[in-house]
């Protein structure tokens, strides 16, 4: 018996207890015609979830022959995102979140990425976004690894950002090592860019768009992972793969662009979000923050953000009286 085609890609989708986003993700994928090429797997990897995942899974499973489902036999937290990339046969296998929803063409894009860069086995990258307003193609190559992780910053942290080669695995003897800090992805970036040293490929393509997820989870505890684990994962590469002044730029980012509107959300729509101690989470970006130079930017800021929010959110309520 010959030994069945090894994909192109494969696409690895950790999931635990969101059904309702499943569903119309997987919908989003199996539909378009890439999907049924040859090309490309579906890798359904659940944490034991205890709603309607199994069965959703196992449906699409029935009628999708490159649709996989593996379920854990015990939840093992953060180590499900490598895990679906080890249970994975593609060439390149590309970590998603369970709750996007993916644009007509992300297959047709995703198989072109990956063929142009068949050869080179470049790290890519998945921006999802523009970096910088200007005309002409959508990806970039870096040639200078410090500058990607300062361009990219904060972004690092995202699941559906990351991808890796096949081979790639052998970097990583413990597969779960960086899986405690929460941000298992931050790691196995830092290590792949720090080990390989080739220019990294990075797509602007539009790819996916999130749910509007009802009651976004917060109680993980956002300071720490975000700025202890985040930074703390960045501090070693220093002198080696970074700049100290790539990792301050990122740390000041990470304030004005990312905690600034977590605050907002935390002091005014509370009630859509699941906080386990968010006074806990403002002293620590204070502590964090308050010596430096940009702080007082921060405030300032924040209290812009404070005042449109509000002033949004009471619009909103006169026009639906009115």
């Amino acid at each position: 018996m010959e030994p069945e085609p090894k994909p192109l890609l494969s696409l690895c989708i950790p999931t635990y207890n969101r059904s309702e986003y499943l569903r119309k993700s997987l919908d989003s994928l199996v539909c378009q015609p890439e999907i049924e090429s040859g090309e490309v797997e579906i890798v359904l990897s659940d944490n034991t979830s205890t709603d309607e995942t199994e069965a959703i899974c196992r449906e699409y499973a029935s009628r999708h022959v490159n649709v996989r489902y593996f379920r854990n036999e015990s939840n093992v937290m953060d180590r499900n995102f490598p895990l679906s990339l080890v249970r994975a046969r593609g060439e390149y296998r590309k970590l998603f979140n369970d709750n996007l929803l993916y644009s007509p063409d992300a297959l047709r894009n995703l198989l072109e990425i990956v063929r142009i860069n068949r050869e080179s086995r470049a790290p890519l990258f998945f921006y999802n976004r523009r970096i910088r307003k200007r005309d002409g193609a959508c990806d970039l190559v870096y040639e200078d690894l410090d500058a990607f992780v300062r361009d990219v910053g904060f972004w690092l942290t995202s699941i559906a950002t990351f991808g890796i080669w096949e081979e790639e695995l052998a970097l990583f003897p413990d597969i779960y090592e960086g899986c405690e800090t929460k941000l298992w992805q931050v790691h196995a970036t830092l290590k792949i860019l720090a080990q390989k040293r080739k220019p990294v490929y990075l797509s602007e393509r539009v790819l996916q768009r999130s749910h509007v997820v009802a009651r976004k989870d917060f109680s993980y505890g956002l300071f720490d992972i975000f700025h202890t684990n985040f930074l703390g994962l960045m501090r070693p590469h220093v002198g080696g793969l970074l700049s100290q002044e790539t990792v301050e730029e990122v740390e000041k980012r990470l304030l004005l662009r990312y905690f600034a509107d977590r605050i907002v959300d935390y002091k005014v729509e509370h009630g859509n979000f699941i906080w386990e101690n968010g006074g806990a989470f403002i002293e620590g970006v204070k502590q964090a923050y308050g010596g430096k130079s940009y702080y007082r930017r921060f405030v300032v800021g924040l209290y812009w953000k404070l005042f449109q929010k509000r002033y949004e959110m009471l619009w909103d309520r006169l026009m639906k009286r009115g």
